[in-house]
Formats: structure tokens, sequence, C-alpha cells
């Protein structure tokens, strides 16, 4: 709009000007002071608009339909604020009118925030051990003291396997913990805990004051963090029904996956008020909305772009499922 103003301004400056010369010129009674208003009025309005064409060029919108086709799937948020620029901190939701602008949130991730949040953190997925028995002497016929191995139900020789990213990890009692004599559950699950949370892979807590004789187990590795984590799994050996030990609901030996891992979430607006003196001729706030999953981004919504590449691709697709589902 201000380039248009612009235009209207020199041209009716042009105008006026051309109407006061004829005015002093006409041997006619002269009255130039209405021509001379009209010069001033609108060398005013050409000033204001190349003030404000200026303003336009030197500071032009981040938000349009090429820029928001330069975003990709996957980029983080520091690629994103690269093209967008810094993202609004906080924003009052109701403020920004999605609803009315007819942009919906992820459902994927808005289950994940907190109400008024725009982030959640990753959550590692979790497994425990159970210990029960009564103590007795080592390599006893019954309590905790005898075999784990034959159907024993103790924990001498008692391995605890872990699985994570294609690795394993055995850690054996009398190797790396040991039961003494008249161990009780929460002393075993102690020292398990301890002998498992010395390894650079993974985090346990042994005999927990909410939960004395159990081990609480997660992943000590960023590479395992959020959903990666719950193809982690944990067994205890040798495999057969050992009423000592429970791994998860299983005290059978039988493999069990970690559960409960969820990936960072988080959403980010960047909104741009529509000026009536900018470089275009709409009227038309621009909103964008990114969402990402583990810092890569998830989806995007706009309003105020106009069609964009993304906007086709998607319709596409949904053509294309939708057809293979009637097909």
């Amino acid at each position: 709009m201000a380039f248009l103003l612009l235009a209207i301004g020199i041209i009716f400056t042009l105008g006026w000007t051309f109407g006061l010369l004829f005015s002093m010129r006409s041997e006619a009674p002269r009255n130039p002071v209405i021509p001379a208003l009209g010069v001033l009025t609108f060398v005013g309005v050409s000033y204001l608009a190349v003030t404000a064409a200026n303003h336009a060029m030197d500071n032009p919108a981040r938000l349009s339909a090429k820029s928001y086709d330069a975003v990709k799937d996957g980029m983080t948020m520091a690629d994103v604020e690269g093209i967008f620029g810094p993202a609004l901190v906080k924003p009052d939701r109701r403020d920004l009118d999605l609803s009315g602008k007819g942009v919906s949130l992820p459902s994927d991730i808005v289950s994940r925030l907190n109400q008024g949040e725009d982030s959640a953190v990753a959550v590692n997925a979790k497994l425990s051990l159970s210990i029960a028995g009564v103590p007795s002497k080592r390599n006893a016929r019954t309590g905790l003291g005898a075999p784990a191995a034959n159907g024993g139900n103790g924990v001498v020789g008692l391995q605890i396997v872990l699985t994570e990213g294609g690795n394993e990890t055995t850690f054996t009692e009398g190797e790396h913990w040991t039961y003494a004599p008249m161990d009780t559950a929460e002393a075993v699950a102690k020292k398990i805990g301890d002998a498992i949370n010395a390894h650079p892979s993974w985090t346990a807590t042994g005999s927990p004051d909410s939960a004395p004789k159990r081990v609480l187990l997660e992943s000590g590795l960023a590479s395992n963090q959020g959903d990666r984590g719950n193809s982690m799994t944990c067994r205890a050996a040798p495999t057969g029904k050992n009423t000592s030990v429970r791994v998860g609901y299983r005290d059978d030996g039988s493999t069990v996956a970690f559960r409960g891992g969820q990936n960072s979430v988080a959403l980010q607006f960047w909104l741009e008020k529509d000026e009536a003196l900018d470089g275009d001729f709409t009227m038309t706030d621009r909103l964008v909305v990114v969402g990402y999953v583990d810092n890569k981004v998830f989806s995007m919504k706009h309003a105020g772009l106009g069609t964009t590449n993304r906007d086709l691709a998607d319709q596409k697709a949904r053509e294309e499922a939708k057809k293979a589902t009637k097909g």
C-alpha cells in the first residue's frame, strides 16, 4: 500500500503544482491559496509514503509462502528460527485467535502439553525388577540364598541381562555383586541397583524408599531418550520360573520391554500484524505454527500466506491416501 500511496501522492502533487502555476499566470482574479494547500498536502502524503516504503523495504515480511516452503520436516528449532526469526515467547493463544484463523494444533503434541505450556520434555522409558523371598544362607536349598538355576528360586548365580541399541550387558551375582548370607530382599535390590548403576549405559536405583524391594531401571544414554527407549529389554537368567525375581510382571526369565518412553514436544508461534502502509496490498495478518517432536519439525500450519507448495503436497498426499483406502 505504501507504493500505491506514493504514486497517488506524486500524481496529485504534480497536478496541484500545475494548478498553482496556472493560477499564478492567469490574468483572472488570482486565488493561489487552494492549489498551494493542495501542493503542501500531497507533498506531505508523498513524504509519508516514501518513509513507509523505505521501512517496508528495510523490514521485509519474514512470514511468506516462500519462507514457509523453505522449512522442511526434520529441521531443528534453530533451523526454523533462522528462516522465520525469533518465535513469540509463551503467547496467549486466545490472542492469536487460532480457531478464527482456521489453524488447528496437532493432537499428538497438544495431548502431551500441560495447560498454558508450549513444550514438554522427553520422558525416559522405565522398567522395574522386584525381589521377593526370605533371607537364607548362601547356597541353601530355599530362600534368597538358593541357586537361581534349576528351580532353586534364589538369587545365587542370577544374571540380569539388559539390551539397548543392539548392545547386551549382563550383571552376574558373584561377579558384579554378591549375595551375603541372610541378605534381605531389600539388601539384594540395593546391591543389584548399585551394580547396574555403576555401568555408564544404565541408571538404576535399588531399594528406593517408595519401593524398597524393587530396582528402578532406565537408560543412562541420551540416544535412548524418549520413545527410542521403548526398544530396550531386560530379562533374568537362567530362563525358568524363579519366584525371587520378577522383571516387570514376569518371573519366568522372559524378555520384557521397557515402557513409557515419550519424545519431547514443542510448539512455536510466529505472528506478523499487517500494517496499512507496508509493501503489499493485503490487510491480512500472517500466522505460522510449527510443531516439533524430539526437536524436529513434525507439523506446520499457517494463516494469511495463501496457498503454499507444502499445502499442495499435503492435499495431494491426502487424496492419494483416500484413493488407496477406497482401492
